[in-house]
């Protein structure tokens, strides 16, 4: 049989096996809307009502298509009419593809003409499938099928014998129509610089206030203590712009007080969640936990770790210069948002699961690649910022997770969580961060949870959104005042400036000291093996930091280990022999005059192999 007559033959049973079918109703998608990013994924407008001289617009999508032929050709035909039914605008848009394709879509910008009047419109929209399927059929005939290069023609028969689909939906035209959305302005993440103080000492408050929409405006917020109005401030945002504003809490009395952020205005939205934002998708929705066998799920639907350096599906940044972020100074909103919420989900896995010593993070095999970059920065970012007890063990797979306490997947599915049985039996917790906006995957953890013994489903959970930071802003929160803080000091950066020095010649031993407490003093200690060469009373007060340095001389050769003590800053540094040189310029090492004992050599030998154990110890911890 030539191979024409195969190509003809194969062509009808693939109409045979694989049959036309009609556009439908539900096939059809019509919606007005702000933002296109896809077939599918869209963002509709917050209502249906606009002004004269704005634009409207329209998505308009077909799935379901008749993938198998090869081709599609689908014309939307658009009619707009007032509210006297005439028609105020008309469009037509043609789409032509070769390819299986099963849908298709198109965005159309409707002008709201000045002159329009005010009231209800209709728009008409038609999808024609004006594909003439067995003329394609043929052109597939002209081209070698068997070949790399077969490929086809697009034909299409008119409008008026083509099968089609029509939707009709409403707006309203209003000349004094409110044209901003009901949550322009996003008020978030509330924090006290302190939540305990002295009588009489005044406080400070700081939150982020977000303009979650394309054009400039100005939002009027204020603090209530105890019910009164104390300060008020107007916050002017730019298009899609985020502000930390703070306010000052007066001197108050002993006791507890009501404090809390209120808004001015009608366009406001209180949230809970630190959400990431970038534009124009604001990604707030509600952190979820459901408790499996003896460990639990924590579902966020926000894009924590890679949106913490503005990485979307819309945004697809380079991500190797994005995580210079957790370098920069001053307020990051993203930033700032994923490691509140990390820091919570770390302090409740550390409160109810860990209990002691280090929280052990993995990320799971499988996730977004990106992650492997952008979680260990964010992690170091949250240990720098709390002081958690953090060790950050890497990318492990479904069955190396003994040691491991916090396991988390970064993606836009759900992993396999019958493999995990084994590490939830023994109080594992598995953080699942979703990277899709469009996608909501508590239906699909639900789904694989279920079978799972002591399955609590997933839930809002008020004690992980207080284990740390307290995330709640639109309700009241309490401070209490009391005569007295004690100090509390912190310590960090502890630094010996010589690694190796000879014997003889001092070192510099330095580190800082910081009060997070009320102002107060505290004596101060270190030790060098074991001996205690520096002891002083230091006065701070709240919130002052120093730095304290001080030398010390080592008199014989070996390694010498610095603490500070009653904390866990060690360091350590080697002192050598002089090295002189003689007249012939022979270097020469003094002998110690010291009886030669047997086995001395032994014991050098020793002494040498452990100073090298320490310094590998030291470089593989660091």
């Amino acid at each position: 049989m030539p191979k024409v007559s195969i190509a003809i033959a194969l062509a009808l049973i693939v109409l045979i096996v694989f049959p036309v079918s009609a556009l439908t109703s539900a096939d059809f998608d019509v919606k007005i809307v702000t933002f296109v990013h896809d077939y599918n994924k869209y963002i509709t407008r917050w209502n249906d009502v606009f002004r004269q001289g704005e634009t409207l617009k329209l998505y308009l999508g077909v799935g379901n298509l008749n993938k198998n032929i090869g081709a599609v050709a689908i014309d939307f035909v658009i009619f707009v009419k007032d509210p006297n039914n005439y028609v105020v605008y008309k469009k037509v848009v043609e789409i032509r593809k070769l390819g299986y394709i099963d849908h298709v879509y198109t965005v159309v910008d409707i002008p709201i003409g000045e002159n329009w009047l005010d009231g209800k419109y209709t728009i008409e929209a038609y999808a024609f499938d004006v594909l003439n399927y067995t003329a394609v059929l043929k052109s597939y005939t002209k081209y070698n099928i068997f070949s790399a290069t077969g490929g086809g023609e697009i034909k299409t028969i008119s409008r008026k014998d083509a099968p089609y689909v029509k939707k009709e939906i409403t707006f309203y035209v209003n000349s004094n129509a409110d044209t901003v959305p009901p949550n322009r302005f996003v008020i978030f993440d509330s924090q006290f610089e302190s939540r305990i103080l002295p009588v009489n000492v005044p406080n400070k408050l700081e939150v982020s206030v977000l303009n979650n929409f394309d054009k400039e405006g100005e939002i009027k917020i204020g603090l209530k203590v105890d019910g009164k109005v104390v300060e008020t401030k107007v916050v002017d945002l730019k298009g899609y712009e985020v502000k930390r504003i703070g306010f000052t809490v007066p001197p108050l009395s002993k006791g507890t007080h009501r404090i809390e952020i209120v808004a001015f205005d009608n366009h406001v939205k209180f949230a809970d969640t630190p959400p990431i934002f970038i534009k124009p998708l604001l990604y707030d929705k509600s952190i979820l936990l459901g408790k499996v066998y003896d460990g639990c799920i924590i579902y966020t639907p926000n894009n924590y770790v890679l949106g913490s350096v503005g990485i979307s599906e819309i945004n697809n940044v380079n991500v190797e210069s994005a995580v210079s972020v957790f370098n920069e100074n001053g307020y990051l909103m993203n930033r700032e948002s994923a490691e509140r919420v990390f820091t919570n989900i770390l302090a409740y896995t550390y409160i109810n699961y860990v209990k002691t010593g280090t929280i052990s993070v993995a990320l799971l095999k499988g996730s977004d690649e990106r992650a492997e970059v952008v979680l260990p920065r964010l992690l170091k970012y949250v240990k720098k910022k709390t002081k958690a007890p953090i060790r950050y063990l890497g990318v492990r797979d479904y069955y190396h997770l003994g040691d491991v306490d916090v396991l988390i997947y970064v993606g836009n599915s759900v992993p396999k969580l019958s493999m995990l049985d084994y590490f939830f039996r023994n109080g594992g917790v598995l953080v699942i961060d979703n990277t899709d906006y469009w996608k909501d995957l508590s239906s699909s953890i639900e789904a694989q949870a279920c079978f799972m013994k002591n399955w609590s489903g997933l839930s809002y959970s008020d004690e992980l959104y207080k284990s740390y930071y307290d995330f709640n802003v639109n309700k009241v929160v309490t401070i209490t005042v009391k005569e007295h803080i004690p100090p509390k000091f912190v310590y960090s950066d502890l630094n010996v400036d010589k690694f190796i020095t000879d014997v003889g010649t001092p070192v510099t031993i330095s580190f800082k000291v910081r009060n997070i407490g009320g102002t107060g003093k505290e004596k101060v200690e270190v030790k060098v093996n074991n001996e205690i060469v520096f002891s002083k009373e230091i006065e701070l007060k709240k919130g002052e930091e120093k730095i304290i340095s001080f030398k010390y001389t080592p008199k014989v050769e070996g390694s010498y280990k610095v603490q500070i003590v009653g904390t866990d800053l060690i360091k350590v540094f080697f002192a050598k022999s002089k090295t002189e040189v003689s007249a012939e310029g022979i270097k020469i090492t003094p002998t110690p005059v010291k009886e030669k004992k047997k086995g001395a050599g032994l014991v050098v030998g020793s002494a040498a192999l452990l100073a090298v154990l320490v310094i590998i110890r030291m470089l593989m911890r660091d």
